[in-house]
């Protein structure tokens, strides 16, 4: 052991005590350089939510219920010809507004009026022959209690006259009918409304048989909303209609395929005003209210 000891005195002693002073500056060196790594920030406190404080009252709120209806015309009129003849006039343009009692159409008067014109002459004619039997009644019943007319002639006068009255109040009546297929000929709307495509032309002959007619007219103001709601609201309706008045709002879009025949339609007739009213039926289907719209708007009177 002293042996080993003796050894580490020399040379070697010198040698590992040098390492070992070498190790501890390096160690000391990295303590000094160590920076611990920097903390997480603390998270930012939340921004305060503004909030209004108001007073607790009791109101009535509306109760607001959502179904798809569908827009229907309040009343829809197809005007027909009501008497046979010429077509002379039309007095309308396609999408136009009109009044109740607004002429619409001409028919040719004249055959209907001389109709009337003869009621009127047969009327005169029977009523002369009234009042001749009248008067020649009035003088034989002067004359019977003398004994200078007999009962049968008295009998016989008398049919004449009730027979002429009776022929009389025919006229009449014939004359009336002349006068109201007269009022026949100059067609007007029933209905407040919009004129719809034209589908008869002047210069044709229309007829009382016909079944396609002259033009729809659509009400449109007023206007009636059909829809629907589910079966379970009814209890909700009911309570709601019994408590007073209920209001119903809308609102409307056209669906895709009416927009986009609404915009072809208009793209075709936008040059060129020939067959506006074919283009505008196909697209719509005849619809009155938007084919006579589209005809106005294309400026095709």
């Amino acid at each position: 052991m002293n042996g080993v000891l003796r050894q580490w005195r020399g040379p070697h002693r010198r040698l590992i005590l040098g390492a070992c002073a070498l190790i501890a500056l390096a160690l000391g060196v990295g303590w000094l350089t160590y920076t611990p790594a920097t903390a997480a920030a603390p998270p930012a406190a939340p921004a305060g939510v503004a909030v209004e404080v108001a007073t607790v009252t009791r109101a009535t709120v509306p109760l607001y219920i959502e179904g798809l209806g569908n827009v229907q015309a309040f009343y829809t009129a197809n005007i027909t010809a009501r008497v046979d003849g010429e077509l002379q006039s039309v007095a309308f343009t396609e999408g136009q507004t009109v009044k109740k009692g607004q002429l619409l159409a001409q028919i040719d008067p004249r055959p209907t009026q001389a109709a009337l014109d003869q009621a009127i002459a047969t009327e005169a004619r029977d009523t002369a022959q009234l009042n001749s039997a009248q008067r020649a009644l009035a003088r034989s019943e002067k004359l019977a209690p003398e004994n200078l007319a007999s009962q049968a002639t008295l009998d016989m006068q008398r049919g004449t006259v009730e027979q002429l009255q009776a022929q009389v109040k025919v006229d009449r009546a014939v004359i009336d009918n002349a006068r109201t297929q007269l009022a026949y000929t100059s067609i007007v709307s029933p209905i407040p409304g919009v004129t719809g495509i034209r589908k008869v032309d002047p210069g044709n002959n229309v007829h009382a048989s016909d079944s396609t007619g002259i033009v729809v007219v659509t009400q449109v103001q007023p206007i009636s909303i059909v829809f629907t709601l589910p079966e379970d609201e009814l209890l909700t309706v009911s309570q709601a209609l019994a408590a007073g008045k209920v209001t119903v709002s809308s609102q409307g879009h056209l669906s895709q395929s009416a927009q986009r025949a609404l915009a072809g339609t208009i793209r075709e007739c936008a040059g060129a005003g020939a067959g506006t009213e074919e283009r505008a039926d196909r697209a719509f289907g005849r619809h009155p209210a938007w084919t006579g719209w589209i005809v106005h708007l294309c400026g095709q009177d």
